[in-house]
């Protein structure tokens, strides 16, 4: 079954969260985690990982926390996801065909490389920037804490 985890589907509402705040704030892990309703140690795990990727920077100290390090507009949904899970497979084969021995007279390998390029390309296309500008009501009045209806 291909799912995004629950620690790639946080990472991305930390991001989001980032995302709506003033670019130049320090935000404390603690106003993250009660922003997206992810608790306070696994909202650390996983801001370490973004950090280390370079989508948000970390302040140390008293006054220490974490922005985001790029333009909302610049962070994809899978910059996020691959930042926590690595690069996203539909079947080991896809993206690296080497990995088969089945190459050239598999049935499937056309279905897995065309089901990973669409779904890469949506997760490419869509910017933290897309969220706030398609849903900015939403948005405001939005609890990550809620579900919200999907259509």
């Amino acid at each position: 079954m291909m799912k995004i985890s629950r620690k790639a589907d946080y990472a991305l509402r930390a991001v989001i969260y980032l995302s709506q705040q003033p670019l130049s704030e320090i935000h404390m892990i603690g106003s993250i985690s009660d922003a997206t309703g992810v608790s306070r140690d696994f909202m650390a795990k996983i801001l370490k990982d973004l950090s280390v990727r370079g989508i948000v920077k970390a302040q140390k100290g008293a006054n220490g926390g974490y922005k985001l390090s790029l333009l909302p507009e610049e962070i994809s949904f899978k910059d996020v996801i691959e930042a926590i899970e690595g690069p996203i497979e539909i079947n080991e084969c896809v993206p690296d065909a080497s990995l088969c021995t089945r190459v050239g007279t598999c049935e499937m390998y056309y279905i897995w490389n065309k089901a990973y390029k669409a779904v890469a390309e949506v997760l490419e296309e869509t910017k933290m920037s897309d969220i706030m500008s398609k849903f900015p009501d939403s948005l405001n009045s939005f609890s990550f804490n809620e579900t919200l209806p999907c259509k």
